[in-house]
């Protein structure tokens, strides 16, 4: 079982240092992008390795504190009689070696561990500082999120006229973005890629997102085609779903913080809280306690994934407008043809 959690953790690490940003930068690079891919995986597993080898060189060690326990010997007795004043087997001894061992008696071995423990060690840190950081933003974003979609929704269907009136500001916003993408990718072609550049490329991946959200929203509220009722009947209930999926989600991770307070942060723990529950839920029935441990858990998992993409682990190595072009003309295609 050892053997097979380690060889787990390694195939992780191997997937989030080598194999994703492989695809990251296979389909975000420019042309020739197997060669770009392969050339940025090499030189990110050069660095990897000699991070780890370095780091294992001179801090791959585990420290172990251990107690020297000492007693007599004393004859087998025929009956046991303990009492508050004769805890341990012999005469006026009050309490075990264990407690009256003096502190000269701890020591603390070094042993190097093994490379592959050390790299699932180190991943295993990487993993829970983003784990917390993850986790506590999408803890309380997953629930909100939701909760003012559902407050922010469209209330009713426009009309054609207004309909193509929005679609009209949108393509002007679209072709004046176009036009900035496309004097970016000039400046990026006659090599004037400076801080102001990269800021004006910021802002430009920023107002397309947005674009992008207003270009959504206008086709929920004005749904076209022969189906065009049921399509705003779905959007209804979709926006009444992430409501209660929302007023769900904000309970549970009330109810994750409170554990977390009352049982973590504060010590003695003031309470047992969410394992007393699960407890209890199984004496209701066998698998109900194991199942909600599994949601909260589950929950968890879904909180770190909001959490990423709320703050993103995006590391921008290069960039090109020739996508953000092609972007726009994806988003103002249709709503051009209202011209």
């Amino acid at each position: 079982m050892k053997d097979l959690w380690l060889a787990v953790y390694i195939v992780d690490a191997l997937l989030v240092f080598f194999v994703i940003p492989f695809a990251m930068f296979y389909y975000e690079g420019p042309s020739g992008r197997m060669k770009s891919a392969l050339l940025w995986v090499i030189v990110t597993a050069v660095v990897c390795a000699l991070l780890l080898g370095i780091l294992y060189g001179l801090i791959g060690k585990v420290d172990f504190t251990v107690r020297h326990l000492s007693s007599s010997t004393v004859s087998f007795p025929s009956s046991w009689d303990f009492s508050s004043g004769q805890q341990c087997i012999g005469n006026g001894a009050k309490q075990c070696s264990a407690y009256t061992a003096s502190a000269s008696s701890e020591t603390t071995w070094t042993m190097r561990s093994t490379f592959p423990e050390y790299v699932v060690a180190l991943a295993t840190i990487v993993g829970s500082v983003l784990f917390t950081i993850f986790g506590g933003v999408g803890i309380a974003c997953l629930p909100l999120g939701l909760i003012f979609s559902f407050i922010r929704r469209p209330k009713a269907v426009i009309t054609r006229s207004q309909y193509i009136k929005e679609a009209t500001e949108l393509a002007k916003k679209a072709r004046e973005l176009k036009k900035t993408a496309d004097g970016l990718h000039q400046e990026e072609r006659s090599g004037n890629k400076g801080r102001k550049w990269r800021k004006n490329v910021k802002t430009v991946e920023k107002e397309l997102l947005l674009l992008e959200e207003d270009v959504k929203a206008l086709e929920e509220m004005y749904p076209q085609g022969e189906q065009a009722e049921a399509t705003w009947a779905m959007t209804v209930l979709g926006y009444l779903a992430k409501l209660v999926l929302g007023v769900i989600g904000l309970i549970v991770s009330v109810a994750w913080i409170a554990h977390i307070v009352i049982y973590l942060l504060i010590d003695p723990p003031l309470s047992p809280f969410l394992n007393e529950v699960f407890i209890k839920l199984d004496g209701v029935w066998g698998l109900l306690g194991t199942a909600a441990f599994a949601f909260f858990c589950f929950y968890l998992l879904l909180a770190v994934v909001a959490g990423a993409m709320m703050l993103g682990l995006k590391l921008v190595f290069y960039y090109d407008p020739s996508h953000e072009t092609l972007c726009l003309i994806r988003v103002s295609a249709p709503v051009e043809l209202l011209n």
